[in-house]
């Protein structure tokens, strides 16, 4: 999987004085490695090294699943919103379109009655003033 670690030590004796400490860390294909060594050396000598790997693509393709979970869930949402928008709009514009024919024949139905009434006005009319 990619994770480890490793330790090592070892001890010398005899006249010494000293300490040196080093370490470093890398990161190759998703694997962390961060490794400290180090000596100090006052009459005995002691030497240690460690190193540890963490294997970060596991974390890595989680995040990247999760990211695409969210941006599949947030198209879903938005295509039924559309779709739903979609839907109201076509209602209305077919009750929009259902109201303008009423009125359209009402108003021909009125201005037909209006037509029939101005021209029996109009004979009564003549017939009134033929006296």
């Amino acid at each position: 999987n990619g994770n480890g670690a490793e330790a090592g030590a070892g001890v010398s004796v005899g006249a010494q004085v000293g300490a040196e400490v080093g370490g470093g860390a890398t990161m190759d294909d998703g694997v962390a490695t961060i490794g400290v060594d180090g000596e100090l050396a006052l009459g005995v000598g002691v030497d240690i090294d460690l190193s540890v790997s963490v294997d970060t693509k596991p974390a890595q393709e989680f995040v990247e699943d999760t990211g695409n979970t969210v941006a599949n869930r947030v198209t879903e949402d938005a295509n039924t919103v559309a779709k739903t928008t979609t839907k109201t709009a076509n209602t209305v514009a077919k009750t929009t379109t259902k109201t303008a024919n009423t009125v359209a024949k009402t108003t021909t139905k009125t201005a037909g009655a209006v037509s029939k009434s101005a021209s029996k006005a109009k004979k009564k009319a003549k017939k009134i003033l033929k006296f």
